[in-house]
């Protein structure tokens, strides 16, 4: 799978998700949204690839394909065209359909200026912005491996020899929490705490310590030294596991 289209997909279908995160996490845009219902579509001219977001009642739930008849559907050309607008570089305008929803549409995109808390160089000191762009990132980066894993070939050859292991992330005491299932067929990733225990557990040991780390400011190898990230089980599978996050990274910041 070609790379831009990868990377479109992770747009779609990672990083737009996380929205539901901050409707509900956010206050204002919590508030924003308690009586929107309406189902805002994103998609891409030229490929069969969309997301849409259905917002009912204060809950967002985002979703992939199409709607048959969405309130507002934000269009864009071809995939390239979609990651530099996600990305916040120069693009085309995409086409928006329903722009009679003029006050929904400019909301929306307050919303979704909400995302730029995942920049690294945005520097979060509110600590209930700073445990959400912890978890935002946490979640961004595990289900992006989701996603690589239909197409990366660095991901699948990585995982070749993988059997229904389980990779546990904590970030310590109180989260947040996500798991991934990895076997050679691909990469499912999920939110919390796996009932049966893990391979491998890759633990950070606070709030700060996965700040620093998902942020870049601290090399994970020095977070390791440093005894910010402490892998628990299987090490050896754990130091792939972190080969396959510097993939993500990468992928995310060529």
């Amino acid at each position: 799978m070609e790379e831009e289209l990868m990377r479109a997909n992770i747009y779609l279908y990672v990083i737009l998700p996380l929205l539901e995160e901050v409707v509900k996490e956010d206050k204002k845009m919590a508030k924003m949204v308690r009586k929107w219902r309406c189902v805002v579509q994103f998609q891409v001219r030229d490929k069969e690839i969309s997301a849409h977001l259905v917002f009912s009642g204060g809950d967002l739930k985002v979703k992939r394909g199409t709607y048959p008849a969405p309130t507002i559907t934000i269009s864009f050309k071809d995939v390239e065209n979609l990651n530099q607008t996600f990305s916040g570089k120069k693009s085309a305008m995409p086409k928006v359909k329903g722009i009679w929803h003029i006050f929904l549409l400019l909301k929306v995109l307050k919303l979704l200026n909400f995302l730029q808390i995942l920049l690294p160089e945005k520097e979060v000191t509110d600590p209930e912005l700073r445990r959400l762009k912890v978890k935002m990132l946490l979640y961004a980066a595990v289900f992006a491996l989701g996603e690589l894993s239909k197409g990366d070939e660095y991901v699948k050859r990585t995982i070749q020899s993988s059997s229904d292991r389980i990779v546990q992330w904590r970030v310590k005491p109180e989260g947040p929490f996500a798991y991934a299932k990895m076997d050679k067929t691909g990469i499912e990733a999920f939110k919390g705490i796996h009932d049966k225990g893990s391979y491998v557990s890759m633990e950070l040991r606070d709030l700060d310590a996965a700040y620093d780390v998902l942020t870049g400011k601290v090399d994970a190898l020095k977070a390791v030294g440093q005894r910010m990230i402490v892998f628990r089980g299987a090490v050896g599978y754990g130091e792939k596991v972190g080969a396959l996050m510097k993939r993500v990274e990468e992928f995310l910041n060529p």
